[in-house]
């Protein structure tokens, strides 16, 4: 049986410990948003493969190269924090989004002003990283992706991370990308508390609403 290439890409969003069995729990969304924003900022995943057995091999075994190192313009502050959320052991990783968000507060380095951050716009959710930096940059900030990530993970689980990942690419404003991933929940009531939630954070800053 051949794998598809969509179920192929969207398994670098798997965390390791689900590939083992030990089940998912909110630490494993903190891999995927991490894979998401590792991406983002570097223009390749963590694990590559072209295959289903070369990404669970790497998944479990390999440690992914620090952003820092693919890319000498990201700042070692904020490549730790991404590498954190790559933890193989999820008992080392950020252990919630609140926690993850603070991170990225703290660092003051989470906005594409900081520093080169590629685009996901020309890569399909479901190709094969093959590696190299993209030379446009995101019209979205990292942080901004993150914490839509990190709320719509809440109810869609690691696929939050494909999800933005996908929208980022075919919407033109934060409003767009959210109302899109927003159509992934498919409880009504939730649907409507994740649009809250996110509407009511980046309204504080002007950004997501006029």
């Amino acid at each position: 049986m051949t794998m598809t290439w969509a179920l192929v890409g969207s398994m670098h969003y798997i965390a390791p410990e689900q590939l083992s069995g030990e089940g998912h729990d909110a630490r494993s969304d903190m891999y995927a948003v991490g894979v998401t924003l590792y991406e983002m900022i570097t223009g390749r995943l963590p694990i590559e493969g072209t295959n289903y057995a070369q990404v669970i091999g790497g998944l479990l075994q390999h440690r992914p190269v620090s952003p820092s190192q693919t890319n000498p313009l990201i700042p070692l502050e904020f490549s730790a924090i991404v590498m954190k959320a790559l933890a193989k052991e999820k008992r080392e990783r950020w252990q919630n989004a609140r926690e993850f968000l603070a991170a990225l507060d703290a660092s003051h380095l989470g906005h594409a002003s900081e520093f080169r951050v590629v685009s996901l716009s020309t890569r399909e959710v479901t190709g094969a990283a093959q590696g190299g930096v993209i030379g446009e940059t995101s019209k979205y900030e990292p942080d901004q992706l993150s914490e839509i990530t990190l709320k719509l993970a809440h109810y869609v689980g690691p696929i939050a991370g494909v999800l933005v990942k996908r929208a980022s690419s075919s919407s033109n404003d934060l409003q767009s990308l959210v109302e899109l991933v927003a159509q992934e929940i498919e409880e009504k009531d939730a649907r409507q508390r994740f649009l809250s939630s996110v509407s009511g954070r980046f309204r504080k800053s002007g950004v997501l609403y006029s």
